[in-house]
């Protein structure tokens, strides 16, 4: 996998960066809910005004392998990844395991998904049909607009469930309350009458629920043991209420729940089944601005690494999406590259 290189881990925009003329646009549409209910349709009738533009409907790996392909054999400089989190997880890892002669190409992420949680930190705002127009003026000129106000520098974290594997890439791995909560706000989203209750709405409901059975001093699910490697060094807690790892600077709802002072791109967030005071650590928390509550005794932790190794033997999420552990084998969690997202 290759790594993110420490001495030019910067987030700012470069001169080799800055695109020198137009950019080649393609898209790629993956089976996100708001694009099976009419976004799709609305996109399209914007993409018809401009036959240049590739677009590509994808539903699996191997339909994205053949988007990419297509894609890169036309030397497109910029392509879209229009659903979501899970489309855009394919698309980066497609690109990512490619060895490229050249540059790789700028990406943008359109929310044609559910939730979308990479998109708020990464991706463009507003519905695909609309985002999309945006884009499509950006590219045709863009010196025209600040490159540095435009150009988000995200890492990509890299997962293997065997050492022999390709890595899957993404920017959130979940695991414990994270996994089991995502189970049932799946199932109960997915089985729900009720309007409006199939979209983020529902997942706000469902995750308020479990919020407020912590806040209350309930602890939702049983303890997840697992051991936990960061770059080397074994952490002394087994036994977790919640923990994820992401190179997200923001999560959903513009939360900062990662208060490490170390700089590498992983960032590991454990909530340990022991945990006092969720409230008050909570509150800070979020904010990712330590206070007394929010400290190891409590049971909260913050760390950020270059590689974290998860000893577990349930399955965990990759950006929305089931990951299982394979023959008992740990999960590692490694920092990969830098991709360049445009944001208009």
């Amino acid at each position: 996998m290759e790594p993110t290189d420490p001495k030019n881990d910067s987030d700012s925009a470069t001169e080799q960066d800055q695109p020198q003329g137009p950019l080649s646009l393609g898209l790629i549409s993956g089976p996100g809910y708001h694009n099976k209910k009419g976004g799709l349709e609305r996109l399209k009738k914007v993409l018809a005004q401009h036959p240049e533009i590739d677009h590509y409907i994808v539903y699996t790996p191997e339909e994205v392998t053949q988007a990419v392909d297509a894609l890169l054999a036309k030397s497109t400089a910029l392509i879209g990844a229009n659903g979501g989190d899970g489309t855009l997880g394919m698309v980066v890892t497609d690109i990512l395991r490619r060895k490229l002669d050249g540059p790789r190409p700028y990406l943008a992420a359109l929310a044609g998904g559910r939730t979308n949680m990479s998109h708020g930190d990464l991706g463009l705002k507003g519905e695909p049909h609309r985002a999309i127009r945006r884009l499509i003026q950006w590219a045709k000129n863009p010196q025209d607009q600040s490159f540095e106000s435009v150009l988000v520098k995200r890492t990509a974290l890299g997962l293997q469930r065997q050492p022999e594997d390709q890595p899957l890439y993404g920017f959130f791995v979940g695991a414990a309350a994270i996994y089991r909560a995502s189970r049932v706000i799946w199932d109960n989203r997915d089985s729900s009458k009720v309007p409006g209750m199939k979209t983020v709405l529902g997942t706000a409901v469902h995750v308020s629920s479990l919020l407020t059975r912590l806040l209350v001093g309930r602890k939702p699910f049983s303890p997840t043991t697992i051991k936990v490697d960061v770059d080397g060094k074994l952490m002394d807690e087994t036994e977790y209420t919640a923990l994820f790892i992401t190179t997200l600077d923001r999560m959903a709802l513009g939360f900062k729940p990662f208060w490490s002072k170390s700089r590498a791109p992983l960032r590991l967030t454990t909530i340990a089944h022991s945990h006092r005071n969720f409230l008050r650590a909570a509150l800070a928390g979020i904010r990712g601005k330590p206070n007394k509550y929010l400290t190891r005794e409590h049971g909260f932790e913050s760390h950020t690494g270059w590689q974290i190794t998860l000893d577990i033997d349930e399955p965990v999420t990759l950006d929305g999406e089931e990951i299982v552990p394979r023959d008992g084998q740990p999960i590692v969690v490694k920092a990969g590259p830098k991709l360049c997202f445009i944001r208009v």
